[in-house]
């Protein structure tokens, strides 16, 4: 399954028909969608998040674009961007469980790897390889 984190200001109707402003973007967008595997290594399930860089949408607010994901242990998943990027097309990786406990700025050029594994003590120990 494919996911898209799409700039919606490119689908919309023209702004100054509203009444509302243009919405603006702090880094990057691309026409064509950035496309990357999402792999879970690690022995567990886990959850995370996939954050672009602020845009200022046609109300004025300040947002991001942000799509959930949850994969089983051994599993992938393509996600595909327009942006907004950060600096240099990254995008922000947050990887939680109950909580956040990991994230990283990463790169949409090629697999980012989920790797983790469980202690003596039943601990997870959980990281991504970022680009």
């Amino acid at each position: 399954m494919t996911v898209f984190l799409m700039a919606f200001w490119l689908a919309a109707l023209p702004a100054a028909a509203q009444g509302l402003r243009e919405p603006v973007a702090e880094g990057e967008v691309t026409f064509e969608p950035q496309c990357f595997m999402l792999v879970n290594d690690a022995p567990y399930a886990m959850r995370g998040s996939i954050i672009s860089n602020f845009f200022t949408n046609r109300e004025g607010v300040r947002a991001r674009h942000n799509m959930n994901f949850r994969l089983e242990s051994g599993e992938q998943q393509q996600v595909c961007s327009t942006g907004p990027f950060y600096d240099g097309r990254m995008l922000y990786l947050v990887l939680r469980e109950s909580l956040p406990v990991f994230s990283c700025l990463t790169r949409v050029d090629g697999p980012v790897k989920i790797e983790g594994y469980v202690d003596t003590a039943g601990r997870r120990h959980t990281k991504a390889v970022c680009l």
